[in-house]
């Protein structure tokens, strides 16, 4: 009922549809099957972290970081968030990520419809930095992601929302530039069919 009536006023104002705000199948993406495969993923990232420091008698963190850092992604606007991470033994980090997105709202609707849109994740990755010793030092690393986005059109007093959360996996990959101060770094991470660009640095909360 309440779509229906959104979308006689939309359509007074040139909208056809609220296919805008999300369908059924967007806003149940993490369904059982969706689990199953998040709980796979998860399984094989916690068997390849226990391999990687499987061979090594100390496993302790050699290195604490934290960072604020900013960004761009699909939405197309601005990200800001924060990660901690510990550098465990050889290559391989464990890193956690908040990201807080602030959507671009041109050309969602029509003029003279008012669009909100919000979007937030958090992540827990594994790192494989390739050789730390370089001055430019490449590396790859995935995870697991929970996130929502919410979308509301807003025409006269009416109002219609729609709110997609859930479990996800990343695929990431980055450069850092340890020889420099606070250790910068430029990632790219690609998570189901959205990706997003973001950089700052690593500065040293314990370690070296």
């Amino acid at each position: 009922g309440h779509d229906r009536v959104l979308s006689r006023a939309l359509g007074r104002r040139g909208v056809s549809d609220v296919s805008v705000l999300g369908s059924a199948s967007q806003r149940e993406r993490c369904g059982p099957r969706g689990r199953a495969g998040v709980a796979r993923a998860g399984a094989v990232a916690a068997a390849v972290a226990l391999a990687l420091v499987g061979g090594s008698d100390a496993v302790e963190a050699q290195r604490l970081y934290a960072t604020p850092e900013a960004g761009w992604s699909d939405l197309r606007g601005l990200t800001v968030g924060a990660r901690v991470g510990a550098e465990i033994v050889g290559g391989l980090d464990l890193t956690l990520q908040g990201l807080l997105f602030f959507p671009d709202e041109s050309g969602v609707a029509d003029p003279g419809v008012g669009v909100e849109r919000s979007a937030w994740q958090t992540s827990a990755n594994a790192i494989y930095v390739f050789d730390r010793t370089r001055g430019m030092a490449p590396y790859v690393g995935g995870g697991l992601r929970y996130g929502a986005s919410s979308l509301t059109l807003v025409v006269d007093d009416l109002r219609a929302s729609r709110r997609q959360e859930g479990f996800g996996t990343n695929l990431l990959g980055g450069v850092r530039l340890p020889h420099l101060p606070g250790h910068p770094f430029l990632e790219v991470r690609f998570g189901d069919d959205t990706w997003t660009l973001t950089f700052g640095v690593l500065p040293t909360l314990w370690g070296s």
